[in-house]
């Protein structure tokens, strides 16, 4: 009984391991590709009223959200997966794009890209509270964390699309 126990025991975990690899390969054969000029991810996007970078809060005008399209050059891709990007859109002024629910994402090669987003733009405001916590767990100094005593804007973006220009 023991030496059939044993066997069953060892099948069992030799099939786990072949679910498991196979459904690592058929993850890796789901990656979002490489950004290629050209590649579309999420909506196909028509160019046209490209709002740049010091119009973008103007733009706003006090609504939130507001669909607008804009192009700026990426500086920072989510290392997990690519759901979230930082985008510079001119003008010193830089968005942080997440993708309509998670629908797709963007390649970490894309940084250093110039991008077309199409999307719901909007300022999110931290308190003072977020930002001073934010720091605390960015093992931050007591002094940097007490010198944060002022609200701050983020120039935020919903794409519903993005293509890569270069």
């Amino acid at each position: 009984m023991k030496k059939f126990l044993s066997i069953a025991v060892f099948a069992l975990s030799g099939l786990a391991f072949q679910a498991q690899a196979q459904h690592k390969h058929t993850e890796e054969s789901k990656a979002t590709p490489s950004a290629v000029k050209g590649q579309v991810y999420g909506e196909n996007i028509e160019e046209k009223n490209i709002v740049k970078g010091k119009d973008f809060q103007q733009r706003l005008n006090g609504e939130n959200p507001v669909r607008m399209q804009v192009k700026g050059t990426v500086t920072g891709v989510c290392k997990a997966r690519g759901c979230w990007a930082t985008v510079d859109i001119g003008d010193g002024k830089e968005v942080f794009v997440k993708m309509k629910d998670y629908g797709f994402f963007l390649p970490m090669d894309a940084k250093g890209k110039q991008v077309l987003l199409s999307g719901d733009a909007f300022v999110e405001t931290h308190s003072i509270d977020e930002l001073r916590e934010k720091a605390k767990s960015q093992k931050k100094s007591d002094e940097e964390i007490n010198k944060i005593n002022k609200p701050e804007e983020e120039l935020r973006f919903t794409a519903h699309g993005i293509t890569v220009l270069n």
